[in-house]
């Protein structure tokens, strides 16, 4: 499953992009789809 987040909302949530992927709070990363460097 991919989650796509506004940059506000990753942001309030406290991820942090990793590789192509959300890192959460719990450390945790899940998948990112439609990223700078993916729509690029």
């Amino acid at each position: 499953m991919r989650y796509l987040l506004p940059s506000i909302l990753q942001d309030r949530m406290g991820c942090i992009p990793c590789s192509g992927k959300v890192k959460i709070r719990n450390g945790l990363c899940k998948l990112w789809s439609t990223t700078v460097s993916d729509a690029e």
